[in-house]
């Protein structure tokens, strides 16, 4: 009896993994050609992708676990059928179908694969909320001087990000065990895309996965931009995010490095006191200059 159950266990769990691989493929290679399509396209099969999903959620506890997998195979399989008819509305489909399914498989791909649709769905809102409610990107002055080249404030970034760590006396990986602080240095990358007129959702991820792999390596960078994609409804990670923004904006437009929300936050919240993302200290410019200056006056003083 236990070795045909081994078999039967055996048999399922192949099973599972073979749909988990097909999901994570499919999930992968279908955003990919969204991030491709034309511009009233691609946002009709955004909207489309969130509408259904609340529509998922609002049926999905008449539905029992078997029932959500047959659902959302039979929604892909529709999806495939009306392709040639129906672009938008078939990509939108067929990421409800596969968010539907992957949530009920238990398969690493298939967890995968749900992860990734539904940090895809928060981008989207996150995108849609920016175009529809104007960011303090549209509020800058329009004369003023911008840092040239998207290299260059990428590279602004992350001296903001990483002048913040040392100034409170904390590590990049310790701050990425913090809400707040993933928001913020979201917010600062998410800015600077921006204030460069990347808009392409393929580039905005690429650019943005290179930058994280510059400051936490080649292994944990794209893995931390991923988790950090799912934590955009937080309000902690909104406020963050907000600071960060707001922060890496006013830098790019003094061309010097700005330390404002998140070194006294990181500061505060070591010794248990919290702090609101709107609080401010005095700017803190960081400058190779001073650095030598102030390493130099301490040699001096000690001679």
């Amino acid at each position: 009896m236990g070795f045909f159950r081994a078999i039967v266990n055996a048999a399922r769990d192949a099973n599972e993994e073979a749909h988990g691989a097909r999901l994570l493929r499919d999930t992968q290679s279908t955003i990919s050609c969204i991030a491709s399509l034309e511009g009233e396209v691609q946002l009709r099969a955004m909207l489309g992708y969130l509408q259904i999903l609340g529509r998922l959620l609002g049926e999905m506890p008449n539905l029992s676990r078997e029932g959500r997998i047959r659902l959302g195979k039979t929604m892909q399989d529709q999806a495939r059928a009306s392709f040639d008819s129906d672009v938008s509305g078939s990509y939108a489909k067929w990421m409800g179908g596969a968010w539907l399914e992957s949530r009920e498989r238990s398969s690493s791909s298939a967890q995968q694969a749900h992860f990734t649709l539904s940090a895809f769905s928060e981008y989207v809102r996150s995108t849609l909320k920016q175009k529809g409610g104007g960011t303090a990107r549209n509020s800058r002055p329009a004369n003023r001087k911008r840092i040239v080249g998207l290299s260059d404030s990428l590279k602004k970034v992350r001296l903001i990000v990483r002048a913040a760590v040392v100034m409170a006396d904390s590590s990049l990986n310790a701050i990425m065990n913090d809400t707040f602080s993933r928001g913020y240095v979201f917010g600062c990358h998410d800015a600077a895309l921006q204030d460069n007129g990347i808009s392409d959702m393929q580039r905005c991820m690429a650019e943005a996965s290179l930058s994280y792999s510059t400051l936490w390596g080649i292994d944990d960078g794209p893995r931390i931009l991923q988790e950090t994609l799912a934590l955009q409804s937080d309000p902690e990670f909104q406020r963050g995010m907000k600071a960060g923004g707001e922060d890496t904006l006013a830098s790019l437009e003094g061309g010097k490095v700005d330390c404002y929300a998140l070194t006294p936050y990181l500061q505060k919240s070591r010794k248990g006191t919290k702090v609101p993302a709107r609080a401010r200290s005095k700017a803190a410019t960081i400058t190779r200059s001073k650095k030598v200056g102030a390493s130099s006056k301490t040699s001096r003083g000690k001679g």
